[in-house]
């Protein structure tokens, strides 16, 4: 049977008769003839069951019993108590010590195997419920994985069908709203082109039909000021359209403030006049203050910027300033007018969007004019913002440089060529429209999908010459990284991409510690602006 059997008895006669009988049975003996003895040699063999008699010379049966079953080796066989029948045998200590059973001596065999065989038994039986228990607690256990594992796919084909669901849903919408936005255009433009050609053709008729001069007189201006309108909206259109392509190039000459904003004057008066509103001139530079910037541009701009507030202003007057800032001149256009609701403000300098409430299409305009405000002021490598209050008008600001010197300095890509700037952007197409206005100029664009790859590019690479990066990336918000990377080195330019700037992301950009900003989507004159400016060429 192979089973082992530890006899503890301090008489060797005993012992050896015991010993006798059990291997007459096939059991493999051992013997201990003291306490710690005993102790010692259940540890080291093991046996399945333990004969231990009562008296022992050392410590007695009770104890030795008690030490067994404190130890992890040991506790689990079982003892079963030899006691004379003459003896003080106490059944209930034996018991409390941990042994299962008990015979007295003189020994009867018959007896003696039959009780080994039943604890035997037992204690195998336990063995293989313990294995079989344990075998199904595997097998649980592994099916609980599988189970687990199979949650997880399954949760994860949900999260993609419903990523991909929700990408589906987005770009429908995307789409209504790209057919609604090009219809809303089309009826607008339609609108803005007939409304001043209606205009045109009947007071041309009355001018052919009336021989009163001042009646004349007054229908000639009602055509020249509607012919200004559309040609001004044609300007826009076509100015708009060069913008977006990034085909605009600036033409710098040294021009007089003054003159430009008396051609912004007349350029609007008709309009005012015909609303009696009054526009205000306030140039703080004086009659022969000058600049070096695009005049076209510029008289752009403040055009667009007062044409705009002469159709949400209804009482009240337009104000034009302009003030010397030293290395910049700043413009403001203010008004009384409808105001600005803060929901909008990300809106406005969006092609062809002018919000629901506060700027309604009823005011007329293509929806055109700011966002080629704010393209004209970035190709200027100025800044724009705005304030506003509902029901109580908006001023609208515009810094740009006095010199444009900037703009003189040009580079060839091969100045550039293995220069590292590391761009952060988590989007895709927001990456590739950088990356390819970047590669031209032959850079090493390093790409950072998180805020914490963003760190461990720069922590890899001290030669980095640009840090670009979007202030929302995941993990680490960008702009507390790039806050990060300010604390180790003072100097790297870092420029963030924000969508459309309004006067809320102008305030919160210096959170960032950043040098300046660029549009996003990134604009083609813009990013090579900030390469002329922040890149060092120096150490090629």
């Amino acid at each position: 049977m192979n089973e082992k059997i530890l006899i503890v008895d301090d008489t060797p006669s005993i012992a050896g008769y015991i010993r006798s009988v059990l291997e007459e049975y096939g059991y493999t003996v051992s013997e201990a003839f003291d306490g710690n003895s005993a102790v010692i040699v259940a540890n080291s063999e093991r046996p399945d069951l333990i004969l231990l008699d009562i008296i022992m010379p050392d410590i007695d049966g009770y104890a030795i019993c008690s030490l067994l079953k404190t130890n992890g080796n040991t506790r689990d066989i079982p003892v079963i108590f030899m006691s004379a029948l003459n003896s003080s045998f106490d059944k209930i200590k034996a018991f409390k010590s941990g042994a299962v059973d008990y015979i007295t001596k003189p020994i009867q065999s018959e007896e003696m195997i039959a009780r080994v065989r039943s604890h035997l038994n037992i204690r195998r039986l336990n063995r293989e419920l313990m294995e079989t228990n344990r075998s199904l607690e595997d097998k649980i256990s592994e099916r609980t994985r599988s189970l687990e594992d199979s949650n997880k796919r399954m949760t994860e084909l949900n999260r993609q069908l419903e990523q991909t669901v929700l990408k589906y849903k987005e770009a429908k919408e995307k789409a209504e709203l790209a057919e609604k936005i090009k219809t809303e255009f089309l009826a607008n433009i339609s609108h803005e082109i007939y409304t001043p050609m209606n205009a045109i053709v009947g007071f041309t008729n009355l001018v052919k039909e009336t021989s009163d001069e001042e009646q004349k007189n007054e229908y000639l201006a009602y055509i020249k000021g509607n012919a200004i309108k559309l040609l001004s909206l044609f300007n826009n259109i076509l100015d708009f359209s060069q913008a977006l392509s990034g085909k605009t190039t600036p033409v710098f000459q040294t021009v007089k403030i003054s003159e430009i904003l008396d051609s912004v004057y007349k350029n609007n008066f008709l309009s005012a006049q015909s609303k009696s509103l009054e526009i205000i001139i306030n140039n703080e530079c004086g009659e022969n203050f000058e600049i070096e910037t695009d005049r076209n541009m510029v008289f752009r701009i403040l055009d667009n910027l007062v044409n705009n507030s002469l159709k949400f202003t209804d009482r009240g007057n337009i104000e034009i300033g302009v003030s010397d800032g030293g290395d910049t001149v700043a413009f403001y256009v203010k008004d009384s007018g409808k105001g600005i609701s803060p929901e909008l403000y990300d809106k406005i300098f969006k092609a062809f969007e002018s919000g629901e409430d506060t700027y309604k299409r009823s005011n007329g305009g293509a929806g055109i004019g700011l966002p080629l405000v704010k393209s004209y002021v970035s190709i200027l490598k100025g800044d724009i913002w705005f304030d506003s209050s509902p029901g109580a008008g908006t001023i609208f600001y515009v810094s740009i440089p006095v010199k444009q010197d900037s703009f003189v300095h040009t580079k060839t890509p091969s100045e550039y060529e293995d220069l590292k700037i590391l761009v952060g952007e988590n989007e895709d197409v927001s990456f590739i429209l950088l990356n390819e206005i970047l590669q031209p100029m032959k850079f090493n664009v390093l790409r950072a999908k998180t805020g914490r790859e963003l760190l461990e590019h720069y922590r890899n690479n001290p030669d980095i010459e640009l840090i670009i990066s979007n202030l929302l990336l995941p993990e680490i918000n960008g702009s507390e990284a790039m806050k990060i990377i300010r604390k180790m080195d003072t100097k790297i330019p870092m420029i963030a991409q924000i969508p459309y700037f309004s006067a809320h992301a102008k305030r919160e950009l210096p959170l960032s510690c950043c040098d300046g900003f660029i549009d996003k989507p990134a604009n083609v004159q813009q990013v090579k602006d900030i390469i002329k400016k922040y890149v060092n060429i120096s150490k090629q």
